[in-house]
């Protein structure tokens, strides 16, 4: 029976003023409406899970990718794993079959089978072009080319042949060889492949956010060489005009900002992977002090955090406030209330 999709507005992005159109720009029949939060027509919503796909915060969730996490974890080490979509008509035996499209298999899950201890990894779907369900796996599709162009010099040694399910046959595999040789050909990689035993996918399944599981997952992985394209995530750059009011770390959805303070002095810390570049920093500082620029691959697995600023802190005369910048012994709204 398919799962419908499950919406937490509190967690999203636009609901704390961030701009966010992930979900509702992959919903195949355009059931997700955007105001200040995403909400779902039912009646055109097929349970095919793109959406909590999509979203980089956990704010549509679907539980495709715990179910296929926590079956792998069960099975391994095993030869072959056969994960089918939920539009067969005819479930073999040992075929782990999804409550939704395969397009509900996000970036972190589908890694995360580069490190499965299974030597075949097939994905079936059903008639696609017929299907009234799905999204015709689009978005797996999608996913599974920017885990390729992650590694773009062994781009033709990854082998996934999507099929449907008729017949049920090996045609439609990605043979974690295949996967490891990807990885494996790449520079300063490891001279054999990393694997994961089944407490590592029960470890994923008990990481609290997807971004999580994202920075797990490709931290493990030998080589990878660029952020694949499906991922929310920036750096940012703090100028010298800061005031330290300690806004962007207040306002971030995600905690990716950490402002620390004393009585004379303050820094702000950044920890770029957590970050799901939804702009509210930006929006938040008064001063303009904030710059956005391309992330790295650094930035999704390196988890010390970066200082971005740091500055000493000034007491107002008048209000106590303290900033980085007095007009003759007051804060900017005393000094303008005095007529300064």
């Amino acid at each position: 029976m398919p799962y419908q999709p499950r919406l937490m507005e509190s967690a999203c992005i636009r609901f704390k003023g961030g701009e966010c159109t992930s979900c509702a720009d992959v919903c195949p029949s355009k059931a997700i409406s955007l105001s200040r939060a995403p909400s779902v027509a039912g009646g055109l919503c097929l349970s095919c899970g793109a959406c909590a796909s999509a979203c980089p915060v956990d704010a549509v969730k679907h539980r495709s990718t715990a179910q296929l996490l926590k079956k792998i974890a069960s099975l391994c080490p095993t030869a072959t794993i056969s994960v089918g979509c939920f539009a067969i008509p005819f479930v073999p035996a040992g075929m782990v079959q999804l409550d939704g499209c395969l397009s509900a298999i996000g970036l972190a899950a589908l890694a995360a089978l580069a490190l499965a201890d299974v030597e075949t990894i097939q994905f079936v779907h059903g008639h696609c072009d017929k299907c009234p369900k799905g999204d015709h796996c689009h978005l797996f599709v999608k996913t599974l080319r920017a885990l390729r162009t992650a590694c773009p010099d062994s781009v033709e040694k990854m082998k996934c042949v999507l099929k449907d399910s008729s017949p049920l046959v090996a045609a439609n595999t990605m043979t974690r060889r295949g996967l490891f040789n990807m990885f494996g050909s790449c520079k300063d990689a490891v001279s054999s492949p990393v694997t994961a035993d089944d407490s590592f996918f029960s470890h994923l399944l008990g990481l609290d956010s997807k971004r999580v599981r994202l920075h797990t997952v490709f931290g493990s992985l030998s080589c990878v060489l660029s952020v694949p394209e499906t991922v929310r995530i920036a750096e940012i750059e703090i100028t010298q005009s800061c005031t330290g009011c300690g806004a962007c770390s207040r306002i971030c959805p995600v905690n990716a900002l950490e402002f620390i303070a004393d009585t004379h002095n303050f820094s702000i810390r950044f920890m770029a992977w957590k970050c799901v570049d939804c702009g509210l920093c930006i929006k938040s500082c008064l001063s303009g002090s904030i710059e956005r620029r391309p992330a790295t691959l650094e930035s999704l697995t390196n988890e010390i955090p970066s200082t971005l600023y740091a500055g000493s802190l000034k007491e107002c005369k008048r209000c106590k406030v303290r900033s980085t910048t007095l007009k003759n012994g007051y804060c900017s709204i005393c000094a303008h209330s005095l007529n300064l």
